[in-house]
């Protein structure tokens, strides 16, 4: 069984998908080992997650506000895909 990860993670941008943890392994390391393997796969994943920032500053936009220019970016989203695919 060398070579294999003694745990694996899977997860998406926003969750853990799943955690899977050799059971072999498992069996003979020490509880705080597997805790270390859990922790160590989930700060790998979280470095690999992309940073998404705001471009501006939109705190003196009302709700109101937001809700309509996110609509206007979805109708803009949705007609560059009409448009692309013709």
């Amino acid at each position: 069984m060398h070579g294999e990860h003694a745990v694996t993670m899977i997860a998406d941008r926003t969750y853990i998908r799943s955690i899977a943890v050799r059971g072999e392994w498992a069996a003979t390391a020490h509880p705080d080992e597997v805790c270390d393997e859990i922790l160590g796969c989930a700060d790998r994943i979280r470095s690999v997650r992309p940073r998404l920032g705001a471009r501006g500053d939109y705190s003196r936009w009302t709700d109101t506000e937001l809700e309509h220019e996110l609509d206007l970016h979805r109708l803009r989203l949705l007609d560059s895909e009409v448009h692309r695919d013709r």
